[in-house]
Protein backbone atom coordinates (compact mmCIF):
# COMPACT_ATOMS: atom_id res chain seq x y z
CA UNK A 1 0.00 0.00 0.00
CA UNK A 2 1.27 3.39 -1.01
CA UNK A 3 2.73 5.48 2.20
CA UNK A 4 1.51 9.10 1.49
CA UNK A 5 3.67 12.12 3.25
CA UNK A 6 1.64 15.06 4.83
CA UNK A 7 1.98 18.13 2.29
CA UNK A 8 3.91 21.39 4.14
CA UNK A 9 1.04 24.02 4.17
CA UNK A 10 1.21 27.05 6.33
CA UNK A 11 -0.18 30.66 6.68
CA UNK A 12 1.46 33.18 4.49
CA UNK A 13 4.26 35.53 6.16
CA UNK A 14 2.53 38.04 7.06
CA UNK A 15 -0.52 35.88 8.84
CA UNK A 16 2.79 34.20 10.69
CA UNK A 17 4.07 37.12 12.02
CA UNK A 18 0.90 38.53 12.88
CA UNK A 19 0.23 34.77 15.15
CA UNK A 20 3.50 34.98 16.43
CA UNK A 21 3.65 38.35 17.78
CA UNK A 22 0.07 38.15 19.15
CA UNK A 23 0.88 34.99 21.05
CA UNK A 24 4.28 36.63 22.40
CA UNK A 25 2.31 39.49 23.31
CA UNK A 26 0.31 37.41 25.16
CA UNK A 27 2.88 35.16 27.06
CA UNK A 28 4.60 38.13 28.36
CA UNK A 29 0.90 39.37 29.67
CA UNK A 30 0.24 36.50 31.00
CA UNK A 31 3.08 35.75 32.77
CA UNK A 32 1.85 38.59 35.59
CA UNK A 33 -0.27 35.87 37.81
CA UNK A 34 -2.60 38.13 39.61
CA UNK A 35 -6.13 37.16 38.55
CA UNK A 36 -7.71 40.71 37.61
CA UNK A 37 -4.65 41.36 35.50
CA UNK A 38 -5.27 38.10 33.69
CA UNK A 39 -9.05 38.39 33.24
CA UNK A 40 -8.45 42.08 31.53
CA UNK A 41 -6.03 40.14 29.46
CA UNK A 42 -7.91 37.82 28.28
CA UNK A 43 -11.46 40.00 28.43
CA UNK A 44 -9.09 42.25 25.59
CA UNK A 45 -7.90 39.94 23.82
CA UNK A 46 -11.09 38.03 23.21
CA UNK A 47 -13.02 41.29 22.33
CA UNK A 48 -10.30 42.18 19.81
CA UNK A 49 -10.42 38.41 18.86
CA UNK A 50 -14.09 38.00 18.15
CA UNK A 51 -14.99 41.90 17.34
CA UNK A 52 -11.69 43.09 15.67
CA UNK A 53 -11.64 46.09 17.46
CA UNK A 54 -9.88 47.42 21.27
CA UNK A 55 -11.70 46.47 24.70
CA UNK A 56 -14.30 49.21 25.21
CA UNK A 57 -17.10 48.77 28.09
CA UNK A 58 -20.42 48.47 26.23
CA UNK A 59 -22.86 51.59 26.37
CA UNK A 60 -26.12 51.24 27.73
CA UNK A 61 -27.43 52.02 24.70
CA UNK A 62 -25.33 49.53 22.93
CA UNK A 63 -28.19 46.46 21.94
CA UNK A 64 -28.24 43.94 24.78
CA UNK A 65 -27.16 40.77 22.55
CA UNK A 66 -24.02 42.59 21.92
CA UNK A 67 -23.75 43.49 25.49
CA UNK A 68 -24.12 40.26 26.63
CA UNK A 69 -21.31 38.91 24.03
CA UNK A 70 -19.17 41.94 25.49
CA UNK A 71 -19.33 40.91 29.12
CA UNK A 72 -18.91 37.24 28.42
CA UNK A 73 -15.41 37.90 27.73
CA UNK A 74 -14.25 38.22 30.79
CA UNK A 75 -13.87 35.18 32.69
CA UNK A 76 -15.08 37.18 35.84
CA UNK A 77 -18.78 36.72 34.09
CA UNK A 78 -18.23 33.38 33.62
CA UNK A 79 -19.18 30.15 35.81
CA UNK A 80 -16.99 26.93 34.94
CA UNK A 81 -17.77 23.50 36.78
CA UNK A 82 -14.98 23.13 38.86
CA UNK A 83 -16.14 26.44 40.61
CA UNK A 84 -19.04 24.72 42.08
CA UNK A 85 -17.21 21.87 43.92
CA UNK A 86 -16.57 22.25 47.66
CA UNK A 87 -12.63 20.60 47.65
CA UNK A 88 -11.42 23.38 44.91
CA UNK A 89 -8.51 25.25 45.98
CA UNK A 90 -9.90 28.73 45.08
CA UNK A 91 -6.99 31.32 45.35
CA UNK A 92 -5.07 28.29 42.94
CA UNK A 93 -8.12 28.36 40.52
CA UNK A 94 -8.79 31.98 40.26
CA UNK A 95 -5.48 32.49 39.11
CA UNK A 96 -5.81 29.60 36.72
CA UNK A 97 -9.44 30.39 35.45
CA UNK A 98 -8.50 33.19 33.44
CA UNK A 99 -5.80 31.41 31.39
CA UNK A 100 -8.67 28.21 31.07
CA UNK A 101 -11.56 30.54 29.92
CA UNK A 102 -9.31 32.04 27.05
CA UNK A 103 -8.55 28.67 25.64
CA UNK A 104 -11.75 27.87 25.79
CA UNK A 105 -13.22 30.28 23.73
CA UNK A 106 -10.26 30.91 21.31
CA UNK A 107 -10.68 26.93 20.63
CA UNK A 108 -14.28 28.15 19.38
CA UNK A 109 -13.19 31.26 17.81
CA UNK A 110 -12.75 31.38 13.82
CA UNK A 111 -8.33 32.08 14.50
CA UNK A 112 -8.62 28.19 16.82
CA UNK A 113 -10.55 26.40 14.44
CA UNK A 114 -7.89 27.19 11.85
CA UNK A 115 -5.22 24.60 12.31
CA UNK A 116 -2.56 26.59 10.26
CA UNK A 117 -2.72 29.21 13.45
CA UNK A 118 0.88 28.78 14.93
Amino acid sequence: MPRYEYRAIGPTPAAEKAFLTWIDKLDQEFINRDPEHRSHVVRNALHELYLGRPYGAPHPSTPLAEQILIHSFDPRNATLEPESYGDVDVTKYNERKPLIWFWMMYDRSPAGLNLDDV
